[in-house]
Parts: C-alpha cells; structure tokens; sequence
C-alpha cells in the first residue's frame, strides 16, 4: 500500500500517443463479435495472487474472445494490428515474448 502511495504522488497525468483511437479501435472490433455482453476467458501464469495486476492497474495476463468459431486473444490482435507497444512481465515465457516480438515486428 505504501508503495502504490508513494507512485501516486509522483506520478503525473498524461495521454499516450493515439490511446484513444486504440480504444476506439479496439471497441468496433469487439461490437463486430455481437451484441450484448461478450463471453470471455482470462489466463495468467503469474507467480502470485498479488500480481495479476501490475503497478498501473493492468491486468498480467491474455484476454480471450472466439472469433469467427476460433478462439482468438486479444491481446495478440492489438499487438498485431498496431495499436500497442508490447509489454513484458517476467511471468512470461520465452515462446509468449517470441510471439509477441514478432507480432509488433510484423505490424511495424
């Protein structure tokens, strides 16, 4: 708790650059998969309970929709269409880094 304290009062607010048209992105491609709520599943493979989110509030770990009767994550198609920098947490593993590495290459 006292950590999260000290981030908070050193951090200062600011946009990413096309965050917003990311989101957007993101959204249309999610409402193509139908209407109503979406069924999904999370995964994570981090070492402990206290981890599943990082120091920013995000979630350590892939979403995944079925698309088109396959299942399709998330994450991977953001990363592959361009709308995010990968991240990498030390729970990964090094074939979860190597995709990641060549979808961002891929859509660079």
């Amino acid at each position: 708790k006292q950590q999260r304290k000290l981030y908070l009062e050193w951090n200062h607010d600011y946009r990413q650059f096309l965050a917003e048209t990311a989101t957007v992105a993101l959204s249309t491609f999610l409402m193509g998969l139908g209407a109503g709520p979406l069924p999904c599943k999370v995964r994570t493979a981090v070492d402990s309970p206290e981890e599943i989110y990082d120091t920013y509030g995000r979630f350590v770990g892939d979403v995944f929709v079925q698309s088109a009767g396959q299942e399709l994550d998330v994450n991977h198609w953001i990363i592959e269409n361009g709308w995010a920098f990968p991240s990498f947490y030390s729970s990964m593993s090094s074939e979860e880094i190597g995709t990641i590495v060549a979808l961002a290459n891929a859509a660079w």
